[in-house]
């Protein structure tokens, strides 16, 4: 009778495998407390983000992603038909080889019979699929990691910028300018469109820049022969001074954009207050 196998196990009950664990959890993790008070606060930031960046671009592209079921459907028909053909093939290609070899082996006069070679499984087909689709999206996200580091390398944009506070209305609200833009307004109705236009998608255009919409304001400037002028934008709450930016911009000013503090508010409502549409 064939005796049980015993695993062997460390003194402590824990295996090579749960100690190495161990070490490198414990080592990670005296890492992750030292790094802030050895380095930069940027540096430390940028090592986050090279392997968790991935995790804020799914939170803001996913509610973005609009699922077409047709190619879905037809995706999923391909993937079975080719899953299925392979499967088929091997299987035959497998059984010839499987009974050539079992004639061989008779024909040497040893013993050998099509029962002593296994038959091809699914298991395997679709191992081989699963490889064939791992190689596929490795060589893709090869040619994305070399084409997006030689855009970096290119630009002269700087490599990491920390945005926080006040400074995101600017960001969103060159968005929302392009917006108002492009919607050709040209009478009231016009504009009573791109008004509810800019409600329905600023989800869209916030989400980017982690704002909601209660948390900014947002004017059009229509002038009298109802031309899109500009918008004016700010921050509905303003605890930190970054937050008390005004920022009004006007086609007809020479600079296109000013910014003012938020005690001239009232200043700024006044001078426009016959071009004021609000929209959120």
């Amino acid at each position: 009778m064939k005796e049980p196998e015993v695993s062997q196990k460390k003194a402590g009950g824990c295996g090579p495998w749960g100690a190495r664990c161990a070490l490198w959890g414990i080592a990670v993790l005296l890492a992750l407390i030292v790094m802030p008070f050895v380095f930069p606060r940027g540096v430390v930031r940028m090592l986050g983000l090279l392997p968790f960046g991935w995790l804020g671009f799914l939170k803001r592209v996913t509610p973005q992603i609009s699922a077409n079921w047709d190619l879905i459907g037809m995706a999923l028909v391909c993937l079975l038909g080719f899953l299925g053909g392979s499967h088929w093939f091997l299987r035959w290609f497998y059984g010839a080889g499987r009974r050539a070899a079992s004639a061989e082996t008779v024909g040497e006069g040893t013993a050998g019979s099509v029962a002593n070679f296994p038959e091809w499984k699914l298991a395997w087909t679709a191992a081989i699929n699963g490889l064939l689709w791992l190689c596929f999206f490795i060589g893709m996200s090869f040619i994305g990691v070399v084409h997006q580091v030689g855009w970096v390398s290119a630009s002269e944009e700087p490599k990491l910028v920390i945005r926080r506070g006040g400074s995101m209305v600017k960001f969103v609200a060159n968005d929302l300018r392009i917006h108002f833009a492009v919607a050709e307004i040209s009478d009231r109705a016009s504009l009573e469109v791109a008004i509810r236009s800019a409600r329905d998608t600023k989800g869209g255009d916030l989400a980017k820049y982690s704002i909601k919409s209660e948390e900014i304001r947002l004017f059009v400037l229509v002038d009298t022969d109802e031309v899109y002028r500009g918008i004016i934008i700010f921050r509905s709450g303003y605890e930190n001074p970054s937050d008390r930016r005004i920022w009004v911009y006007d086609s007809r000013l020479d600079s296109g954009a000013q910014r003012f503090e938020r005690a001239e508010l009232s200043t700024v409502m006044r001078r426009y207050r016959d071009e004021l549409h609000l929209v959120f």
